[in-house]
């Protein structure tokens, strides 16, 4: 406050009272700090934690009964980035007699990112040549199938993921196998992907064909072969089993030697083959082998079995120059010298009667009969 005194001349002088006014006791301001503030990482984030702007914060109020309040703010982290869980800021209001006042917000961040999950490629199996099962037992889970991995936004991921899907035994079937590989993080948030695992059937059945057939002709054009077909097993399977080259059981197979093949094909398309012969006999060859018979038997004397010789080296001579008729005549005598061997007890009926169906099979084969083939 100044104060001025004035002379009747009009000179003047001067002087100042400083008057203070203090709070007391002292009134400190009032603030009120935002709403607390909740927010989420959400999907797809890479940080564990979120940015949270100025204006989501809001802004604190404050109220003094002198003017001039300033308000300052405590406890943001740099760039406004908060981490997952609960952060707490300080706002202060300070007035011009430095009174202060504080209220405190919280901002809460939750980490509802889930992980992110990589499973394995996906996975071709074979059963492979000689498997017994419709499927492969894969006992290396890990070095078969492979791990897969997980990352997330905030540390402590499950990692590798647990893998679920793995048929009994680790057993899987032929077909397709679908596995699941699941990952939880810090806090509790899980995520799944899936792995193909197929397995191929490219093994072959196994085919069994009959014995190789050897057989005397019985008419001209040779004689009538029959056997069973060729039976097969599959790890899965089998589809069928096919004849595919070769007369069939109970045709007619001319003289030499004829292929016969089955073809076995399982559920899945894989086939295996099996050959067998079917040799017919020539007629030299028929008659060679009835007179090394008769040779070797002990049951004749000597002079009944050169007789019988005689007779089948005359009919081969008669063969080898063209006359059948002298062939069909030597090989009846045979025939009938054989029986007559049977009758008298000289030769055994089982040992005769093969000598003479033979030379009848001859007989036949050169035209000497009319018989149909046998």
């Amino acid at each position: 406050i100044t104060y001025t005194a004035t002379d009747s001349a009009g000179n003047t002088a001067t002087a100042t009272q400083t008057v203070t006014v203090t709070e007391s006791p002292a009134i400190n301001p009032t603030i009120t700090a935002p709403d607390d503030v909740t927010v989420n990482t959400g999907p797809g984030a890479t940080i564990c934690g979120a940015f949270v702007g100025d204006a989501t914060l809001g802004t604190a109020s404050a109220n003094d009964n002198c003017p001039g309040v300033t308000v300052t703010r405590t406890g943001v982290p740099a760039g406004n980035i908060f981490p997952v869980g609960t952060t707490t800021v300080t706002y202060t209001a300070t007035d011009r007699s430095g009174n202060t006042a504080q209220d405190t917000q919280t901002v809460t961040v939750i980490d509802n990112t889930p992980p992110v999950v990589t499973p394995p490629a996906a996975v071709t199996l074979f059963t492979g040549p000689g498997a017994s099962s419709c499927g492969v037992t894969v006992t290396d889970l890990d070095g078969t199938l492979g791990t897969g991995s997980a990352t997330d936004n905030c540390p402590g991921v499950q990692n590798p993921p647990t893998r679920s899907g793995v048929p009994s035994g680790n057993f899987f079937p032929v077909g397709q196998t679908t596995l699941t590989y699941s990952a939880t993080d810090a806090h509790g948030n899980s995520a799944s992907a899936q792995q193909v695992v197929t397995v191929v059937d490219n093994t072959a059945p196994v085919i069994s064909c009959p014995a190789n057939i050897v057989l005397e002709p019985t008419c001209p054009s040779g004689a009538i072969a029959t056997f069973a077909d060729a039976t097969a097993t599959d790890n899965c399977g089998v589809q069928s089993v096919v004849r595919t080259a070769g007369p069939a059981s109970g045709s007619v197979f001319p003289i030499g030697t004829t292929t016969v093949t089955f073809t076995a094909t399982d559920i899945h398309g894989n086939t295996a083959s099996c050959n067998f012969t079917v040799t017919v006999k020539t007629v030299l060859q028929t008659l060679a082998d009835l007179r090394a018979s008769v040779a070797a038997n002990t049951q004749l004397s000597p002079p009944q079995r050169n007789g019988l010789l005689s007779k089948l080296d005359s009919a081969k001579q008669h063969i080898e120059s063209g006359n059948q008729n002298g062939a069909c005549a030597k090989l009846a005598d045979f025939v009938n010298s054989t029986q007559n061997f049977i009758n008298n007890g000289a030769l055994s009926a089982a040992t005769g009667n093969a000598w003479i169906s033979t030379a009848n099979n001859i007989r036949n084969t050169l035209g000497c009969t009319n018989n149909p083939c046998t």
